[in-house]
């Protein structure tokens, strides 16, 4: 038994005889979350969120794990009556911004995450940013924050849709050679793909 499954029966031991517990319950979410368990990560989460109403800890975890799930409007409700309650938590504002922006509401998501950019600590702010702004068709913007991201965050994931983003911005010098090195060390990246396979339909025509 992995070291993350013996803490998990530990403190499902725990929880078994603290029922009302939300700290239990809100360690044991984690514990399921760091070990993919999303179902039960959720469920922990509610958990203490039931075993202690108004704890902004557990709903916060909650509304995260549902993110990870793909529940983006279930992650919203539950960001928002945390946001009206008045905690100030710049994470849970930046959480709303992806629920958002996965729902495809990319100027209120762009809004949320621009307002915290600031307070959180996040290594994927940039992507999302880059991500909305791509899709509000502001090519300069999404480059520029692609180029961020990709440089704090060195890889063929990063260099492949940072390639993806220049050529939709009519940067081929850059995104060509760019998207052939990705290939050369990843070659089923399909942001490369689509833009070497594009650029050579082009260069038929």
């Amino acid at each position: 038994m992995t070291d993350i499954q013996e803490q998990i029966e530990q403190l499902k031991s725990f929880a078994a005889a603290d029922a009302d517990n939300a700290l239990i319950w809100i360690s044991l979410g984690d514990l399921y979350y760091r070990a993919g368990q999303l179902g039960e990560a959720q469920l922990a989460f509610e958990r203490a969120a039931k075993a202690e109403p108004g704890n902004s800890v557990a709903q916060g975890r909650l509304a995260r794990s549902k993110i990870a799930g793909h529940d983006f409007a279930g992650a919203e409700a539950l960001l928002r009556e945390l946001i009206v309650a008045g905690e100030n938590d710049p994470a849970f504002r930046y959480n709303l911004g992806i629920a958002l922006l996965h729902q495809h509401r990319y100027e209120e998501a762009l809004g949320e995450i621009n307002d915290v950019a600031g307070s959180v600590d996040a290594a994927d702010l940039d992507l999302y940013r880059a991500q909305a702004h791509h899709q509000l068709g502001d090519n300069e913007a999404s480059v520029r924050l692609a180029r961020s991201w990709a440089k704090s965050n060195p890889g063929p994931g990063a260099e492949g849709y940072l390639s993806l983003l220049e050529f939709d911005a009519g940067l081929t010098d850059h995104a060509r050679p760019r998207a052939q090195a990705v290939l050369k060390s990843e070659p089923q990246n399909p942001d490369a793909s689509v833009v070497i396979g594009t650029w050579r339909m082009e260069q038929q025509d």
